[in-house]
């Protein structure tokens, strides 16, 4: 019979592993997950210093998030790696020195080490997917009864990390195939090759200026990349005219909007990303309701949507076509003043004028990016299209320097 003391422990124990259980519900990122499992430990147990450490399969590597950045190592460069390489709990009091083989994960900073103590971490079906790693002082040995909690916490994390790290590898997945969709459409497209990545680029740059939320910019992410898929049913004839179309053409090349509806529709998005189509088959909506093709307008079109038309828009006015050079920069921002709140939302167009010219320089060269000085993307970096529009209507020595070396690149022909 355990002492009173171990029973109340045990079950103080149990109720923070439930609590844990059930916080590890609400967090989907792999290395949100270990850090707060870690962190958590240190409270059960208790223990001084906690790891979790998962295995990646694809790199042959155990790795964890602590001090705010991941860290990989080999299994053997780590002592908790033996407990991965033998498949079985590694438990020692006063190890020696020459067992410590890492400077920092080995070792306790505040207080000598005196206990570590490595658990594996199980699926279902006993494959070790991860460990973890606790550490004490010489006066706070592991009991007997801890032992037997970890071990049982352990079967519950596995369960739990094999799902979170399952889903990563199907948003990866996906997130790769959408780019490789991507890829597919700039490649049949030769005329505006790249549209869709540098669409997809302007767009993640936006959602940094306006300070879009991680699930935001997500989603946002999905919808640029896949904004043109429809053009796959628009006939080639048309698609890869070297000519502006007419009038007739014109009206077919509407249609793509309608068919990534379509195509999209027919995949099952999770709940939190659902958005991407709406998004993806709306950027042709303009804000004041002329747009296409359901004619909606303001707060009705979602906000990806909104800032999707200011990107695709000017990606459209600054790419070079077989027919036609790049529009001068300043003709084309100008043209975009006057569109908007009509076409534009003004909201989204205020955060337009105040990108970085050195990162806008990036995106219009994107596959040119060897051909573009370090230094230059700095200098301009200071400035925003704002700053060149307002040396553009009044230049003067002071500011030559920025129109001039943002002309350079924008002007200048590939390199082939």
């Amino acid at each position: 019979m355990l002492p009173k003391t171990d029973i109340a422990l045990n079950v103080h124990q149990l109720r923070q592993i439930l609590q844990l259980s059930h916080a590890l519900d609400e967090v989907g990122n792999p290395a949100q997950t270990v850090h707060r499992m870690a962190r958590a430990l240190e409270e059960i147990i208790p223990c001084m210093k906690c790891y979790v450490w998962l295995h990646d399969p694809d790199t042959q590597l155990l790795w964890t998030y602590a001090d705010e950045r991941l860290h990989s190592h080999k299994a053997d460069e780590i002592l908790a790696g033996r407990a991965f390489l033998e498949k079985q709990r590694l438990h020692l009091s006063h190890p020696p020195e020459e067992a410590l083989i890492h400077p920092t994960f080995d070792r306790l900073h505040a207080a000598e080490l005196g206990h570590f103590l490595a658990q594996p971490i199980h699926k279902a079906d006993g494959t070790v997917i991860g460990i973890m790693q606790l550490m004490n002082s010489r006066v706070h040995p592991f009991s007997a009864s801890v032992l037997d909690v970890l071990s049982e916490w352990a079967l519950l994390a596995g369960a739990r990390l094999h799902n979170i790290l399952r889903l990563k590898q199907w948003q990866q997945a996906f997130a790769t195939f959408s780019e490789t969709i991507s890829r597919i459409l700039d490649t049949r497209d030769y005329i505006t090759s790249g549209h869709s990545r540098r669409v997809t680029l302007y767009a993640m740059e936006l959602s940094r200026q306006m300070n879009l939320s991680p699930a935001q910019k997500k989603v946002l992410r999905l919808a640029a990349l896949l904004h043109d898929i429809g053009k796959l049913g628009i006939p080639e004839l048309i698609l890869l005219q070297k000519r502006r179309p007419n009038e007739d053409e014109y009206e077919i090349m509407r249609r793509h909007v309608n068919i990534t509806r379509q195509v999209l529709q027919g995949v099952h998005f999770p709940e939190e990303i659902k958005e991407v189509v709406d998004i993806a088959a709306m950027h042709h909506e303009k804000f004041d309701g002329s747009g296409y093709p359901l004619g909606k307008k303001g707060d009705q079109i979602p906000l990806g949507a909104r800032i999707l038309a200011v990107c695709d828009t000017f990606d459209a006015l600054s790419s070079r076509r077989p027919y036609a050079e790049r529009q001068p920069f300043a003709h084309i921002v100008n043209l975009m003043d006057k569109e908007t709140g009509a076409a534009f939302e003004p909201f989204i167009i205020y955060h337009f004028k105040n990108l970085p010219l050195g990162n806008l320089i990036r995106i219009l060269e994107h596959g040119h990016e060897d051909h573009i000085n370090i230094g230059d993307v700095r200098f301009l970096n200071q400035f925003t299209i704002n700053d060149y529009m307002q040396a553009h209507r009044e230049p003067d020595d002071n500011n030559r320097a920025l129109t001039e070396r943002f002309d350079y690149y924008y002007s200048r022909g590939y390199r082939v």
